[in-house]
Formats: structure tokens, sequence, C-alpha cells
């Protein structure tokens, strides 16, 4: 078991930060939480003004950098643009500055970042050695993790988490998805071709941890499992759990009108992303196929 650290987390209280929080408690380590509001034990930041107090980092022995406003939450707007990027890319800004204006900073920072990074890629298996794709969320995934990698001037050992969809009970996607098929009404986006990528949020926090505790690990890494699905298979592996037909598709056009551009980005991107880096450095996965994982997350 590790030494017991002090980590500072933003986006505590979101879907991965609360789960991460519990676990690196249950270990004995101290979580310190950024957010906008006074949380036990927390740092208050505004990143509206930019206000963090740079000395209460002092001490810390990693970051984590979970906050963000949510992809799909709502149309992209030019103001929800901004609040996109903002949310990552100015907060992440921040915690850097905030780290090389005390004497004894963080040495491990650690990102999410997204998928997205790679635009859509049909027909091509995605690992890290990927170039940066086309589109909004290539670029917002470009900035935040070459503000995450400036904390490398000031000693810190930086890994970047690039997230597919995370598989959770309570929140997330997932969550957005069940009504519908558990009403026997879902089915695939469209004809269904598209890969997805996708992992539990338990990986997702073992995942992060992996990255927390191995000195050796730098740089980005793919957070999805290895199995690679299309929508389809996605939709009749739901369908199949909830005990439910999935065959009802819904057209392109209804969620273009209803989403606009985010759609093409985030619904319809085919981008089959593995883990090559994380398996390569000896992670093992949880659950590493999509039946047992969504077993296990809805049952």
């Amino acid at each position: 078991m590790p030494t017991p650290q002090r980590i500072a987390i933003t986006g505590a209280t979101g879907l991965v930060g609360t789960a991460l929080t519990a676990a690196l408690q249950k270990r004995g380590d101290t979580v310190v939480p950024i957010s906008r509001s006074q949380q036990p034990g927390g740092i208050v930041w505004d990143i509206d003004s930019g206000k963090l107090d740079a000395d209460t980092l002092n001490g810390v022995n990693a970051i984590i950098h979970l906050a963000g406003a949510g992809v799909a939450d709502e149309r992209w707007t030019d103001e929800r643009k901004r609040v996109l990027r903002e949310s990552r890319i100015k907060s992440g800004q921040m915690l850097v500055d905030a780290m090389g204006k005390i004497a004894n900073p963080p040495k491990v920072f650690i990102s999410a970042s997204g998928a997205g990074y790679y635009g859509p890629k049909p027909g091509k298996e995605v690992d890290e050695t990927a170039p940066l794709g086309p589109g909004f969320l290539a670029e917002i995934c470009r900035d935040w993790e070459a503000t995450a990698l400036a904390a490398e001037k000031h000693g810190a050992r930086v890994a970047i988490a690039r997230i597919t969809v995370v598989l959770a009970a309570n929140g997330g996607a997932l969550e957005r998805m069940l009504p519908p098929f558990k009403l026997g009404l879902g089915g695939p986006l469209g004809d269904g071709k598209q890969r997805l990528g996708w992992i539990t949020l338990d990986d997702v926090v073992a995942g992060l941890i992996f990255l927390l505790d191995h000195d050796d690990c730098q740089g980005p890494y793919n957070f999805a499992a290895p199995e690679i699905v299309s929508n389809k298979e996605f939709a009749q592996a739901l369908g199949n759990v909830v005990n439910r037909p999935a065959k009802i598709p819904t057209p392109r056009l209804a969620l273009k009108l209803a989403f606009g551009e985010l759609v093409d980005e985030t619904l319809f991107a085919d981008a089959p992303v593995v883990p090559r880096r994380l398996l390569d450095a000896g992670f093992e996965f949880n659950f590493p196929k999509l039946d047992a994982a969504l077993e296990h997350v809805l049952k």
C-alpha cells in the first residue's frame, strides 16, 4: 500500500470525482476537494474571476484535475462553447499558475481529457499514437492537455486520461439512455455502425489511481475498455441486460435538429479507441467485456 498522500481533486463532487474520492479515502489518502463552494477540508476557487489561493496547494502531493462542464448536456451555442473551454482550460491554467507560486508544489498532475482528441476515425483502431483530429472537441482536448503538460515546468510528473463513455448506474450517458430502453423503446442511433469507446466507472477510478501510483506513467492514456463495439451492438447488449427489445433506431436528423453540431462529434463519431498504453503499463481492467460490464453496473 502506498504511503498516504494529500491529493487535491477538481470536480470532486462529479460522477468520477465522487467515486475517486471514496476510493482514495478508503485506502488512507486525504482528499482536498477544489470547488466553487466550500467543502469539508477543501479549497474554494472562482474560475470566472480566476481566484485561487496558491498557498492552499502547498504540501499537496498530487492534483487530479477532473473539472469540466458536461460536453453533451446542452446544445453548443457560442456561450456554451465558452463554458466548455473555460471550465477545463482556464481552470487548469489556474492550477499550474498556482504551482509556480509556492515553495512545495505537487509532484504529480493528472488531468482528464477526452477521446474527442482524435476526432472521427472511421475504420481505424485509435491508440495514443494517433494524431489530433478535427473538430471543436479535438481543439478543446488539445488545449486542455497542453495546459496540464505545462505543470512539468514546475517539476511535476504529468499523466493524461483520455476518457471515453463512462458506464455508471447513477449518472453519465447511461443514466440518460436507460428510461427508453426500460420501456422497450431503445435502439441504435442512426444505422448504429459507428463504433464507440466505453469504460466502467470502476475502471476509470482504478485507472486514475494506477496513474497516480506509478511514477513511470507520463503523457496520454486512453481510458477505454479493450472491447470495441458498434453503437448497434451496444444497444443490443443494453437491451439484453434490461430484458427489453432494442430495435427502434433514433434518426440522425431528429438528433441533429435537437442538439446541433455536438451530434456529429459525439453520438455519431466513429472512434474505436483502444487502451494500448494502459495495457502495456500492466493495468488490468475489472470489466474488459461489455456484457459483464453492463450486468455489473445495472444489477
